[in-house]
C-alpha cells in the first residue's frame, strides 16, 4: 500500500496469487497468496471494518472507501464467488491531474479549459454529459416503475410531462426539469433498489443502431449501444455498455421491487395458474409446509419431486430459503 507506482490490488480468492497492476510495470503476479479459507475471510472483515462498514452472510459485496482515501470492494462468502471471499484495492494518487497534463495527454482541449475557467470565475453552472452518463437511453416502450407501483412506458411518462412543462434545448437534446415524481432508482454504492426524485426529463432522436438484450428468464429491453448495464468481474461490480455484453454473460437484475402498495384482492385465476413470468415473493413457510406433505403422502424425496416439476433440486430448494417463485410451479406445488 505504500509503494506509489502500484494502482491496483487484486485477490481472487483462496489458492491465487494476489496481482497488482503497477504504473511502470503494469500487470504483475506476487508470490503472496491466501492459502487459508479462515484468514481471507477475517482479513476481508477487517477490510470493511477499516472502511467503517460491515460484510455478512446477508451483505456479502463491498463498496467503500479506506481512510487514506483508496477505493475497496470485496465479496464475503463461497456462495457468491466460488474460489471464496475476494478482494480489490484501487489506489488514488495523493497529487491530482493538473489542466496542463490533461491537455499533454489529448484527455481535454485547451479551449474546454479556457471556457470551464471563465465559467467557474463567474460563478456560473456547466453540465459535463457523456454517453453513459447522459440519460440512460431505451426505446420508448420501456415499462417504468413509480415509487407508488404504478407502472407506464417511458415515452408516456415524458410526453406527459413535455405537454405540461416548458421544453429546454440542449445541442440536439430536449428537457423538460423535474417535478417530484419518484422513480424506482439503483443506489449504485449500496447496491439497492431505491426510490429516487426525477432531475430532468430528456428526449433525443433515436440511433440508427439499437441493442436488444434478452436474459435467461425471459426479460428483455431494448438499449442505445452506449447504455450500462452491471456484471460482476474480478471481485467486483463493473459497468459495461450494451453493445459488449456477449451470449452467456451475467447482468444485474432486481431481485425485488420496494413498492409499498398493497393489493386489494389475491386472486389465483385459470387464466394466471401458467404463467412463468409473474412471480410470488415471501412463500418461503408454505413452500416448505407443502413440500414437506408431499414428502410424507407420497414418500418421496424433493430431488424426485423436483423431477416431476421439471426443475433442478437445487433450484426448489431456494424456493424454500430465498427466491421469488414462478406462479405455475406455486400452483403446482400447492
Amino acid at each position: 500500500m505504500r509503494d506509489f507506482f502500484i494502482e491496483d490490488i487484486q485477490c481472487n480468492g483462496v489458492n491465487t496469487p494476489l496481482y497488482l497492476v503497477h504504473r511502470k510495470y503494469r500487470n504483475l503476479r506476487t508470490n503472496i497468496v491466501f492459502n487459508d479459507l479462515r484468514k481471507l475471510t477475517s482479513f476481508v472483515e477487517k477490510l470493511a471494518q477499516k472502511c467503517g462498514q460491515y460484510v455478512s452472510y446477508a451483505n456479502p459485496l463491498l463498496d467503500a472507501a479506506l481512510p487514506d482515501g483508496s477505493r475497496a470492494n470485496a465479496t464475503y462468502t463461497q456462495d457468491v464467488t466460488s474460489r471464496g471471499p475476494t478482494f480489490t484495492i484501487r489506489k488514488f494518487t495523493k497529487i491530482p491531474w493538473t489542466p496542463t497534463q490533461l491537455i499533454q495527454m489529448g484527455t481535454i482541449s485547451p479551449e474546454i479549459l479556457a471556457y470551464m475557467w471563465m465559467v467557474i470565475e463567474s460563478q456560473g453552472n456547466f453540465l459535463v454529459i457523456g454517453g453513459t452518463g447522459s440519460g440512460k437511453c431505451v426505446v420508448g416502450s420501456t415499462p417504468v416503475y413509480l415509487s407508488d407501483g404504478t407502472i407506464k412506458n417511458i415515452k408516456e411518462l415524458v410526453e406527459e410531462k413535455f405537454k405540461i412543462t416548458k421544453v429546454k434545448n440542449h445541442d440536439d437534446w430536449e428537457y423538460v426539469d423535474g417535478d417530484g415524481t419518484e422513480i424506482l432508482s439503483l443506489d449504485k454504492n449500496k447496491l439497492k433498489v431505491i426510490k429516487a426524485k426525477i432531475d430532468k426529463f430528456w428526449r433525443h432522436k433515436a440511433p440508427k443502431k439499437l441493442i436488444k438484450i434478452k436474459t435467461r428468464s425471459g426479460r428483455e429491453i431494448i438499449t442505445t449501444p452506449e447504455h450500462p448495464f452491471f456484471t460482476f468481474k474480478e471481485g467486483g461490480i463493473v459497468k459495461i455498455r450494451a453493445d459488449k455484453i456477449k451470449q452467456k454473460e451475467r447482468i444485474a437484475v432486481p431481485r425485488t421491487l420496494p413498492i409499498e402498495c398493497k393489493p386489494k384482492v389475491e386472486i389465483l385465476g385459470e387464466h394466471l395458474k401458467n404463467r412463468t413470468d409473474v412471480y410470488v415473493c415471501n412463500a418461503f413457510d408454505k413452500i416448505t409446509k407443502a413440500l414437506h406433505l408431499l414428502k410424507t403422502k407420497s414418500n418421496k424425496n424433493e430431488k424426485q419431486i423436483a423431477e416431476e416439476l421439471g426443475i433442478k433440486a437445487k433450484t426448489l430448494s431456494c424456493w424454500k430459503n430465498e427466491n421469488a417463485i414462478p406462479l405455475k410451479y406455486y400452483h403446482n406445488i400447492l
